[in-house]
């Protein structure tokens, strides 16, 4: 029974196509045609806007590379020579935790040759702000971005990856897949 509902389907498609002046063969090519030009030209906006090499990872703005000097304190974090974990959180037990799990991930996994391990842990009130009078510095915008996530910074890609500071084991492995990025 299904199977001559299919057919009786099948050949009013067929009988419709037909009555509009396509045939079946020519409409699905040009299906085809427009699904590949689509992904063809996905590709291209894709391959001209994103230059990003790692999965989760998006582009610092360059406002921020702009408007951060030589002499600014966070200067290194996004123009180090190697990769960057950094990530602002207060001094105290749950800080001083994600500093050591860390740590120990990165010498449990030989990591420690990929890695400049940049914690911030801060007690008081810290006054943040751009030695340049703007808001698109590092430092501002390492603080919008790592006080609840910890960022692992690519200074050669200008990117960051960002990963919940208290799923341990995320952050291993997005540590271990990205040593070679």
């Amino acid at each position: 029974m299904k199977f001559f509902a299919f057919l009786i389907v099948t050949i009013l498609l067929i009988a419709l196509l037909q009555s509009q002046g396509q045939s079946p063969q020519k409409n699905t090519q040009a299906v085809n045609n427009s699904q590949s030009q689509n992904s063809q030209s996905q590709e291209k906006v894709v391959a001209d806007e994103i230059k990003i090499t790692f999965r989760g990872a998006s582009a610092i703005p360059s406002s921020v590379y702009e408007n951060t000097s030589k002499s600014d304190e966070y200067y290194d974090v996004i123009n180090g020579y190697k990769k960057q974990i950094f990530w602002a959180y207060a001094d105290c037990p749950i800080g001083n935790r994600i500093k050591s799990s860390i740590n120990s991930i990165l010498s449990d996994n030989n990591l420690i040759s990929y890695y400049y391990h940049r914690p911030n842990l801060m007690s008081g009130g810290v006054f943040v702000r751009c030695s340049n009078s703007t808001s698109k510095c590092a430092q501002i915008y390492l603080y919008d971005n790592c006080s609840d996530k910890v960022c692992i910074i690519n200074p050669k890609e200008k990117a960051i990856i960002k990963v919940d500071n208290l799923n341990f084991k995320n952050i291993a492995n997005t540590l271990i897949e990205a040593k070679n990025w």
